[in-house]
């Protein structure tokens, strides 16, 4: 945490982090478009849709101005839950 952000460290990014598109076998395409999927939490324990930017190789940095002091964050979390509440592994039916 640094004040008011929750600092996510990556450990496996291959040559780094990037907002990207990828469609089927084709190389990622840089796009510029903001991070989404992002959520962070105060002490409260209720969610929120977060701000999030890439600032190195492997770290995001994830805030939220109405969170003073953030104690969790998650990504990609509140799609599709199962009934035990975990999300459902991202997954396709492209072929590839």
């Amino acid at each position: 945490m640094l004040g008011n952000k929750m600092l996510v460290y990556f450990s496996h990014v291959g040559s780094g982090l990037m907002v990207g598109h990828k469609e089927l076998t084709n190389d990622a395409e840089s796009v510029n478009e903001s991070l989404a999927w992002f959520e962070i939490a105060s002490d409260d324990g209720k969610w929120i849709k977060a701000e999030a930017k890439i600032i190195s190789k492997n770290e995001v940095e994830v805030y939220f101005s109405e969170v003073a002091i953030p104690v969790n964050v998650r990504y990609a979390w509140y799609s599709y839950p199962e009934k035990e509440g975990f999300p459902a592994a991202i997954l396709s039916s492209e072929k590839l």
